[in-house]
């Protein structure tokens, strides 16, 4: 196990123009920084969904405070730029503990230093073998064109949501043991670069409920990128029924993986070893919406 540090861009860094919200638990310890500019523009500037995203960073359940209070926020209040405390649940005078990653395609391995032009196997399925062609031929026919970006089939790859290369993960998100990975709920199609964006948690689609998805841009070196940012869809979007939409619980795990990545200012952070992001956590904020 390698205890050198991983260097992320910080997505606070593509709208430091526009506020942020700075949490740090009871020890000061600064947790996250969320960019007030990106809730906006994506629809999701609420409480409940900053509440969301601090859990993605640190292991314990707890509630926001005002900067130096220690009453619970009023989760119905506007949400505005400025500092907030997160205090944890069973412990409101002890300190946070910070999840540790994001997952990699190994076990053991968190995501590797952003370097433009990189190239990912995370959630490839364009190889040419029987079982990714499967999963190919599933999304095209589901999805049509890039769910993002609208560019054809042609230019596009059938993209895991969850990297192929964990069962275990599967395992966990489903509550059984897969050996067949290439059913078509269990991708996305998107276009080829695009698809390396998503494999390294740069951009995400968040399942708002079970009828709409919301695109988020977390990070891109490509600043046109941020225009999809926001870009909704809903169910009229697939050409094939329900059982074959993307999996909430997949895409779910995807969104809080990259909500992980971004926000936080990594100087607080060990990324050396891999989090434990529980389907729980999980199952909690679906309720969200």
């Amino acid at each position: 196990m390698s205890n050198a540090r991983k260097a992320y861009p910080l997505s606070a860094q593509f709208w430091r123009h526009e506020g942020a919200i700075i949490v740090y638990d009871c020890d000061q310890n600064r947790l996250c920084t969320i960019p007030t500019g990106s809730l906006a523009s994506s629809g999701d500037l609420n409480w409940d969904f900053v509440v969301y995203c601090i859990r993605a960073c640190v292991e314990e359940d707890g509630f926001v405070c005002a900067f130096g209070e220690r009453d619970a926020l009023d989760l119905n209040q506007d949400v505005t730029s400025g500092r907030y405390f997160f205090r944890r649940g069973d412990s409101p005078m002890q300190p946070c503990t910070l999840r540790r990653g994001p997952i990699g395609k190994q076990r053991g391995r968190v995501v590797g230093e952003r370097s433009v032009g990189s190239r990912s196997t995370m959630s490839d399925s364009k190889r040419s073998s029987a079982n990714q062609q499967s999963l190919r031929i599933g999304v095209i026919a589901r999805d049509g064109r890039c769910l993002i970006t609208e560019k054809p089939y042609n230019l596009c790859t059938g993209s895991h949501i969850v990297p192929f290369s964990r069962p275990d993960i599967y395992a966990e998100l489903l509550g059984y043991e897969d050996e067949w990975l290439f059913e078509t709920w269990m991708g996305l199609l998107l276009e080829d670069g695009i698809h390396k964006c998503f494999d390294r948690y740069e951009i995400s689609i968040y399942p708002r409920g079970d009828q709409e998805w919301v695109v988020h841009v977390f990070y891109s070196p490509d600043r046109s990128l941020f225009e999809y940012h926001g870009k909704r869809f809903d169910s009229s979007r697939f050409q094939l029924p329900r059982p074959f939409w993307p999996s909430r619980d997949l895409l779910l795990w995807h969104h809080l993986q990259s909500s992980f990545a971004e926000p936080l200012l990594y100087s607080c952070l060990s990324l050396w070893d891999e989090p434990q992001i529980e389907h729980s956590l999980l199952r909690e904020h679906s309720l969200l919406d």
